[in-house]
């Protein structure tokens, strides 16, 4: 899914709320999400979808302003979110918010370098 598909589903689909999960409200491709979500360590919360936007959206604007070089350092406090993957939410991370990042430079440059320097235990699930 592309950046811009991820925003306009983001932006057009129904908000999932703890009070929809399960119910059949919510289109049947969330009621698979949620599926998935609940039974990792992804808990449905309220404003779920707004939360990843705005940290997601950072990490893409980190990007946007390092290419137009408007700065030279950029820090997204609420992002780093990377071990969601393309269908799957985890570890508490629910958009993969780098690579929507490196996407973003790859439209200036033709390679892209990411370092993962944090140290943190994780178990295999």
């Amino acid at each position: 899914m592309s950046k811009a598909e991820l925003s306009k589903e983001m932006r057009t689909s129904p908000t999932v709320q703890p009070s929809n999960c399960g119910n059949g409200e919510a289109p049947i491709n969330y009621q698979l999400l949620l599926l998935t979500i609940l039974e990792k360590d992804c808990p449905v919360f309220e404003n779920l979808f707004e939360f990843c936007q705005i940290y997601a959206g950072g990490t893409i604007d980190a990007a946007r302003r390092l290419n137009n070089q408007l700065c030279d350092i950029t820090i997204n406090w609420a992002g780093d979110l990377y071990h969601a993957n393309k269908w799957d939410a985890l570890r508490f991370c629910y958009i993969n918010d780098l690579v929507l990042g490196i996407l973003e430079f790859l439209k200036y440059h033709a390679r892209v370098l990411y370092i993962d320097i944090d140290v943190h235990h994780t178990r295999v699930f």
